[in-house]
C-alpha cells in the first residue's frame, strides 16, 4: 500500500507520586486506515484501518534497536512492546532482512516522542520507557489514534480549554478527528487516551479533560492507563486476530512477558469474571531462588478494573504461610519516568493473598478512587525481603488507600491473614482524603520483622490517617485483630488534619513486640493525633479494645493542636506490659495533651512506669478536657505501685478549665505511687478542677500507696484552680503521701482553693506553704503561696447530744468575706496542725475593720467528742490557708441563758443580768414588738463569756416605749 506520512511530536511530563500516573500520548501519522466492525469493545483507528488493511500484515513486527540503548533498556522496551502479544496475534521478531520493520530509538531526553510513517524502517522515539508510553506509541504503529479525539468524544468528555498551556499550539491534541474510526464503547482507560491533565498549565492540579455525567467522577483520574485496557486488547484482536496462545488464569512462570505470566493471568481474569489467578510455577523456573519465586517486573502491572478478582499467592505449591511469590520492582528502570506501584486496584470486592511486594518506586499496593471498595489484602508482605527479617523498601508506602477508596480490609482475623508492612521508605499504610472511609486494618505487623520480634522500620510512621479520611478502624476487639505497630522511625500511628474524624484504634500493641512484654520502640512516639483531627477513639470500654501503648521513645500518645477536639482515649495501658503487671515504659511520658486541644476525654486508662509523667496537659488553649477513671502510678489492679518518675498528672503551661476526676465513683482517678501525685504549675494555668480522686492510696481508698513526696504540688504561678469542693463527691482523698498532702510554692501561686478534701496520714503537713513547716499567722497582707492566708483559731469544740459545736476566730484582711471549713480526724497531725480526714462543714464570716471575725458552727450529724477538729480559711478569691491547730472535741453541757433580776431602767439605758454557760458563743438580740411576722430581731452584741454572770446595758432603749429581748447560741 502507498502511505503518506508526517511526524508529530508530543510533549511529555513527569508525574508526582501523590497523583495517579495518567495516560501518555504520542502519534503515528498514517494517512489511511479502514473501517472497523461494531463488535469491538472499544478503540479508535486511523481512517482506513480494518482487519483487511493493517499496518503489519500477519501481525509480524520486525524490530531493531539503535545502539544507544543499553541491554536493560532494550529489555524494558521490548517487554512493553510484547504486552500487545498478550492481546492478539501479533509477534515482535528481530529484524533481519525484512523490508517492513521498525527502528526503536532511545528514549528522548527532550521529552518528545513520535512515530513516523513509512516502514523501511518506521522510526519510533519515546520520552519514557514506561509500559504505558511504549504501548501507546506501538498502538499508533498498529493503527490506533487517540481515543479522546474520536468523532463521538464530545458525548463523553469536556475539554477545559482555559487550563491548556499554550492553547493555540496544544489544542491540536484535543481536536476531534472526524476521519478516525471509533469502535464500540468510549474507553476512558485506553492506553491511547490522553491523561486528565495532559498539556495542563498546572499539571497534577488543573484538568484539561473532564468526563461528563454519568462518567464523572469515576473516570476523572483514570483517563489513560498504565497498560493496555480490555478495550485496547479487544480492538487489537479485532484487527489482527486472537492470540495463537490463549491466556489462562494460572501463572506458570516468573517472566514478565508472554503466556503463563502474572500479567497475562490478570488480563485473563479481567476478561473472565470468577476466574481466580492461581500459581503453579515449577522450581526449575529461573526466578526461583532461596525458596521463593521472584517475578522481576519491568513495568507496571495491569490495574484491577473488574470487580471480584482474586490473586492468590497461597495457591503456589509448597505454601505454608510466608509468601512464596515475590513481586519485585527493582528492575523497573529510572528511564520509565513514572512511579510504579506493585498492584493498582480501581475496582471492588477483589482479594489479594500471599504475595510479597518490594522494591517499587511508588507503593507496594495502591487502592484508589471511589470504586475501590470491599477489597481484601491478606497474608502479604510489603517492603520486607523474602527472609522476613530485612528491609526491601517500596519507595513510598507499603499500601496507599486514597481518593475515596472505602470499606477495604487490610489483613484479617485468622492466623495467615495478617500482612507485614515494614521497611518502606515512608509509611507502612497511608489512608488519606475525604470520603476515604470504613477501611479496616486487622492483624498486621507494621514496622517489624515477620515474627514481630525485631524492628524493620518504616522510615516514617507505621500508619498515617489524614487529610479528611474518616471512619476507619485500626485493629479490633478480637485478639487476632490486633495490629503490631512498632519499630518505626517516627510514630506507630499518625492521625492528622481537620475533618479527619471518627477513626478508631482498638486492641493494638504499639511500641512492643508481638508478645506485649518487650519494648520495640517507635522512635518518635507511639501515637500522634494532631492538626485538627477529631472524634478519634483510642481504645474502648471492653478489655479487647485496650491498646498497649508502651515501650516507645519519648511518649505513648501525643494529642495536640488547636481544633484537635472531642477525641477519646479510653481503657489503654501506657507504660505497662500487656498483662498490666509489669513495667514497659515509654521513655518520657505516657501521654501529652497540649497545644490547644479541647474537649477531649481521657478515661479508664493506666499510666504507669514512665520516667516523667503519666499524663501532661499543657499550653494555652488546652481546655475543657476531662480526665476520669484512670490509674496513675500503679499496676492494672490498682494495688501495687508502678511509679511515674516525676508525677502521675501534670497541668502546666497555661492549660485552663480542665477536669481531673469527678463526683461520680467511676470518675475518680487513682493517683498514687509516683513522686508527686499531681502538679499544677505555671502562669496562666487556671480554672482547672481536681475533684473526687484518690491520691496516695490503693484503689480501695483504704490502704497506703503513697506518692514519694507530695500528693498535690501547686507552684510557679498556677492560679485560681480548684482542689476539691464542698459539694457531695467533690473532695479528693489525699492520704499516705510521704511528704505534704498538698504543697504550694511561690508568691505568684494564688487563689487556689483547697476545700472539702479528706487529707490525712501524710508524712508532713496536710497543706504546706513553701514546704517550710507551719506558716505562722500574721497581720495584714503577706506575699506567698495563696497570699499566705491565715488559718482560723478554734476556741471551742464540744459535743452535746448528737451535735458538735465549734467556735473560733479569724484574723485576716479587713472587711473581706471568708469561708471557714471544718474537718475532723481521729488523731491530730504530729505537728499539732490538722490534718482533716472528714469534712464537717463550712460557715462564712466577714471580717471587721480590724480584720477580725468570730465564727460558730453547729454540726447536727454527730457528736465527735474525742476526735480532733481543724479548720481552714478560704478567701472569696480562693486563697486557702494551711490547717489550723487541731482541737480535741470534749463533751460539755449545752449552752444556756437565764435572765436575772434586777431589771432596771436607768438614764443611760435598760440594764439586766444574764446567767450563761462559759466558752459558748452567744448573741443578744432585741425587737420593738412581737406582732410583726417575722419578728425583726436585731443583734445588739455577740460574746463568748468567760464568767457565768454577764451584766448588759442596752443604751438604745431611751428611744423606745417597749423593748423585747432574747439570747441565742450560737
Amino acid at each position: 500500500m502507498d502511505y503518506k506520512w508526517k511526524v508529530k511530536a508530543e510533549t511529555k511530563r513527569l508525574y508526582r507520586a501523590t497523583w495517579r500516573r495518567g495516560g501518555f500520548c504520542g502519534t503515528s501519522l498514517f494517512g489511511f486506515w479502514l473501517v472497523a466492525s461494531a463488535r469491538l469493545l472499544a478503540g479508535n483507528f486511523y481512517a482506513g484501518t480494518s482487519p483487511t488493511n493493517v499496518p503489519w500484515p500477519g501481525g509480524v513486527v520486525p524490530y531493531e534497536f539503535t545502539n544507544t540503548l543499553t541491554a536493560a533498556q532494550q529489555e524494558t522496551y521490548l517487554d512493553g512492546l510484547r504486552e500487545w502479544e498478550l492481546a492478539a496475534n501479533v509477534n515482535f521478531v528481530p529484524h533481519t532482512n525484512q523490508a517492513r520493520w521498525i527502528l526503536l530509538f532511545s528514549y528522548n531526553t527532550n521529552f518528545l516522542d513520535f512515530v513516523s510513517g513509512g516502514y523501511g524502517p518506521q522510526m519510533v522515539t519515546v520520552s519514557s520507557l514506561s509500559r504505558a508510553q511504549v504501548c501507546h506509541e506501538m498502538g499508533h504503529s498498529f493503527g490506533f489514534t487517540h481515543e479522546n479525539i474520536r468523532p463521538d468524544a464530545t458525548n463523553y468528555i469536556t475539554v477545559l480549554t482555559n487550563n491548556i498551556a499554550d492553547e493555540p499550539t496544544n489544542i491540536y491534541w484535543f481536536t476531534i478527528d472526524p476521519t478516525s474510526v471509533p469502535q464500540g464503547n468510549y474507553d476512558f482507560e485506553s492506553v491511547m487516551h490522553l491523561a486528565w491533565d495532559f498539556a495542563s498549565a498546572d499539571q497534577g492540579v488543573l484538568a484539561t479533560q473532564e468526563p461528563k455525567p454519568p462518567y464523572f467522577p469515576r473516570y476523572q483520574f483514570r483517563m489513560g492507563n498504565y497498560c493496555i485496557s480490555p478495550g485496547d486488547r479487544a480492538a487489537l484482536a479485532y484487527l489482527y486476530g486472537p492470540s495463537l496462545v490463549p491466556l489462562t488464569n494460572v501463572v506458570t512462570t516468573t517472566a514478565d512477558v508472554g503466556p503463563g505470566t502474572l500479567r497475562g493471568a490478570i488480563y485473563y481474569a479481567t476478561d473472565h469474571p470468577g476466574s481466580p489467578v492461581r500459581f503453579n510455577i515449577p522450581a526449575s523456573d529461573p526466578g526461583y531462588s532461596n525458596g521463593v519465586f521472584n517475578i522481576h517486573l519491568t513495568g507496571q502491572l495491569p490495574p484491577l478494573v473488574a470487580n471480584g478478582m482474586v490473586i492468590d499467592g497461597s495457591t503456589q505449591p509448597g505454601f505454608t504461610g510466608p509468601p512464596l511469590i515475590v513481586l519485585d520492582g527493582l528492575q523497573v528502570l529510572p528511564e520509565t519516568f513514572t512511579s510504579d506501584t506493585g498492584l493498582l486496584i480501581y475496582s471492588s470486592s477483589n482479594q489479594v493473598r500471599g504475595i510479597s511486594f518490594m522494591g517499587f518506586n511508588w507503593n507496594g499496593l495502591t487502592l484508589i478512587y471511589a470504586d475501590a471498595t470491599n477489597n481484601g489484602i491478606s497474608g502479604c508482605w510489603f517492603g520486607l525481603s523474602p527472609s522476613g527479617s530485612n528491609a526491601a523498601p517500596n519507595a513510598y508506602q507499603g499500601i496507599l488507600i486514597e481518593h475515596s477508596a472505602s470499606g477495604n480490609t487490610i489483613g484479617g482475623t485468622n492466623a495467615l491473614a495478617g500482612n507485614v508492612l515494614s521497611g518502606n521508605s515512608q509509611y507502612g499504610i497511608y489512608i488519606t482524603d475525604s470520603n476515604t472511609t470504613g477501611n479496616i486494618l486487622l492483624g498486621n505487623y507494621i514496622g517489624t520483622d515477620a515474627r514481630g520480634s525485631n524492628a524493620v522500620p518504616n522510615a516514617l510512621s507505621g500508619v498515617l490517617v489524614g487529610n479528611g479520611a474518616s471512619g476507619n478502624v485500626v485493629g479490633g476487639t478480637n485478639a487476632l485483630a490486633r495490629n503490631l505497630l512498632s519499630g518505626n522511625l517516627q510514630y506507630g500511628l499518625w492521625v492528622s488534619d481537620p475533618t479527619t474524624s471518627g477513626n478508631a484504634v482498638l486492641g493494638n500493641y504499639i511500641g512492643t513486640d508481638f508478645s506485649g512484654n518487650r519494648a520495640l520502640a517507635n522512635a518518635f512516639g507511639g501515637v500522634i493525633i494532631v492538626n485538627g483531627a477529631e472524634q478519634t477513639v483510642i481504645g474502648g470500654t471492653s478489655v479487647g479494645a485496650r491498646n498497649v501503648i508502651s515501650g516507645n521513645t519519648n511518649f505513648g500518645l501525643w494529642l495536640g493542636g488547636s481544633g484537635t477536639v472531642s477525641n477519646t482515649v479510653q481503657g489503654n495501658f501506657f507504660g505497662l506490659n500487656a498483662a498490666g503487671d509489669g513495667v514497659l515504659p515509654n521513655s518520657f511520658a505516657g501521654m501529652y495533651l497540649l497545644g490547644g486541644a479541647q474537649n477531649n476525654r481521657v478515661l479508664n486508662n493506666v499510666f504507669s512506669g514512665q520516667p516523667s509523667e503519666g499524663l501532661r496537659l499543657t499550653d494555652p488553649g488546652t481546655s475543657g478536657n476531662v480526665v476520669q477513671g484512670n490509674l496513675f502510678g500503679t499496676d492494672a489492679s490498682g494495688s501495687q505501685a508502678v511509679p511515674n518518675g516525676y508525677a502521675g498528672v501534670t497541668v502546666l503551661g497555661g492549660a485552663t478549665s480542665n477536669t481531673i476526676g469527678g463526683v461520680a465513683a467511676g470518675a475518680r482517678n487513682l493517683i498514687s505511687g509516683n513522686y508527686y501525685g499531681m502538679v499544677l504549675s505555671d502562669p496562666g494555668t487556671s480554672g482547672n478542677v481536681v475533684e473526687g480522686n484518690l491520691i496516695g492510696t490503693d484503689v480501695t481508698g483504704t490502704n497506703a500507696l503513697g506518692d514519694s513526696f507530695a500528693g498535690v504540688d501547686v507552684q510557679n504561678g498556677a492560679c485560681a484552680n480548684f482542689i476539691g469542693g464542698i459539694a457531695a463527691g467533690q473532695g479528693n482523698l489525699i492520704a499516705f503521701n510521704r511528704g505534704p498532702g498538698v504543697v504550694m510554692y511561690d508568691a505568684a501561686t494564688t487563689n487556689d482553693a483547697i476545700r472539702g478534701n479528706s487529707i490525712f496520714s501524710n508524712g508532713d503537713l496536710g497543706i504546706n506553704f513553701n514546704n517550710a513547716g507551719v506558716a505562722s499567722n500574721h497581720l495584714g497582707f503577706l506575699a506567698g503561696p495563696n497570699d499566705l492566708q491565715n488559718f482560723p483559731i478554734i476556741t471551742n469544740a464540744f459535743g452535746y447530744a448528737n451535735s458538735t459545736i465549734v467556735a473560733g476566730t479569724l484574723n485576716s484582711l479587713a472587711n473581706h468575706i471568708y469561708f471557714i471549713d471544718l474537718y475532723r480526724s481521729v488523731a491530730a497531725d504530729p505537728s499539732g496542725y490538722g490534718e482533716g480526714q472528714f469534712y464537717v462543714g463550712a460557715v462564712s464570716v466577714t471580717t471587721d475593720g480590724s480584720g477580725n471575725a468570730v465564727f460558730v458552727l453547729t454540726n447536727a450529724t454527730g457528736n465527735y467528742a474525742g476526735q480532733y477538729l481543724a479548720a481552714t480559711a478560704t478567701s472569696e478569691a480562693g486563697d486557702t490557708s494551711e490547717f489550723s491547730l487541731a482541737v480535741v472535741v470534749t463533751n460539755t453541757p449545752a449552752p444556756r441563758a437565764e435572765f436575772l433580776a434586777p431589771f432596771e431602767w436607768q438614764s443611760d439605758g435598760f440594764t439586766f443580768t444574764l446567767n450563761l454557760e462559759t466558752n459558748f458563743s452567744y448573741r443578744i438580740q432585741s425587737a420593738p414588738n412581737l406582732a410583726a411576722r417575722p419578728v425583726a430581731w436585731t443583734d445588739l452584741t455577740n460574746l463568748i463569756p468567760t464568767n457565768s454572770v454577764f451584766n448588759f446595758t442596752d443604751r438604745t432603749t431611751t428611744n423606745y416605749r417597749v423593748r423585747f429581748y432574747r439570747v441565742i447560741s450560737p
